[in-house]
């Protein structure tokens, strides 16, 4: 499952776009990405931009469409950091595998 929310208050105080697929008994696994830590405001970009994680996730998912999405979602939680100088940390969460 991706899915993908953010939350403003700007003119578009709430968009969502989501892919969702059915999980099974077997798939208790999870990997779950956050533009910040909890509890945290995430920087949401310049009018009529991206937000620093969007447009950093868009970057990596093309420049790297082979890579490991965990490893693609760490390359994204730098960059913000970098991009932020620190001001903001993606959250980057993995439970489970396989077995």
């Amino acid at each position: 499952m991706f899915s993908y929310r953010c939350f403003s208050a700007g003119p578009h105080a709430l968009c969502r776009a989501a892919g969702l697929s059915r999980l099974t008994e077997e798939d208790r696994s999870l990997l779950s990405a956050n533009a910040t830590l909890s509890s945290q405001l995430a920087a949401d970009g310049d009018a009529g931009d991206h937000s620093p994680f969007a447009k950093s996730l868009l970057k990596n998912f093309d420049g790297n469409p082979r890579l490991y999405m965990r490893d693609m979602l760490e390359d994204t939680a730098k960059d913000v950091c970098v991009a932020s100088r620190g001001a903001q940390v993606p959250e980057i969460t993995t439970r489970g595998g396989r077995a």
